[in-house]
């Protein structure tokens, strides 16, 4: 319905642009707390080794990030009205307004799936395992084969195998590490372990001799991270455990693994 914006001071206009951001903050907090339920969900899933319920819970997750992506420009459009908006001598038709204005923010910048750091991190949480669906379009012009390689790449670039067997320092499995970490190379080791080694072996230049032989490569604190695929991995053992089912893994902790694929240190 048209209003006649100079009837209604700024000030009052913006405060209920404002009232609309928060209102799109909490939905958007929502969808966080349905995201990581949909996370535990897949680590269950995935212990199960039931496929096609992953297909069907990663085109959820899928539509879960679309919405999102719609709210969170929805609300960097009431921050920007909130901000700026005038009232002056002539109508507005706020509903237009605001209809026009989000049609052409996402037309600038359209949901990608590839990009989608809550999808990622579901697909992670399946290790990698979602099914690929019917290969119908995903409602952005995608089809099902695209989100294949969509996960694909988090496999690749997630770097969630770690190359050995046990903690270089400590000789515990890596998948018994009670607080795992991963350098640079892909080592995982016990953090207390390998911070108590750094710091007496630390060097002049910063870092320590790495303890795998025929690393060159000094060991540096500031590039250790946490090890989340061993992490995950070790999460997905109990639920398994739990519901009894056949995770299905290798000898060495990593989902399908052999001794080939990892370094005995």
């Amino acid at each position: 319905m048209a209003q006649d914006a100079s009837a209604v001071s700024s000030q009052h206009v913006r405060q209920a642009f404002k009232t609309m951001e928060g209102r799109d903050q909490q939905v958007l907090g929502n969808v966080d707390f349905l995201a990581a339920s949909m996370n535990t969900a897949g680590e269950y899933l995935a212990a199960l080794n039931d496929s096609d319920k992953a297909a069907a819970y990663k085109e959820v997750m899928q539509k879960l990030g679309q919405f999102a992506h719609e709210v969170q420009a929805h609300k960097a459009l009431m921050a920007q009205l909130a901000e700026d908006y005038q009232a002056g001598p002539d109508e507005t038709d706020f509903r237009a307004l605001l209809d026009q204005s989000l049609k052409a923010s996402l037309e600038q910048r359209p949901y990608n799936p590839r990009t989608d750091p809550k999808l990622a991190e579901f697909i992670a949480a399946l290790g990698g395992e979602a099914g690929s669906g019917d290969g119908e379009g995903n409602g952005d012009g995608e089809g099902g084969d695209d989100m294949d390689d969509d996960l694909q790449v988090v496999n690749e670039d997630g770097g969630r195998d770690w190359l050995n067997k046990k903690c270089p320092l400590s000789m515990v499995p890596a998948i018994d590490l009670r607080d795992p970490v991963k350098d640079s190379k892909g080592y995982v080791y016990e953090r207390a372990v390998v911070m108590e080694y750094l710091r007496r072996h630390a060097t002049i230049g910063g870092g320590a001799k790495h303890p795998v032989a025929g690393v060159r490569e000094p060991l540096v604190a500031t590039e250790l991270v946490e090890a989340t695929e061993v992490v995950r991995e070790k999460r997905r053992r109990r639920l398994a455990e739990t519901l009894g089912a056949d995770v299905g893994n290798g000898p060495n902790g990593a989902r399908g693994g052999n001794d080939g694929d990892f370094i005995d240190v």
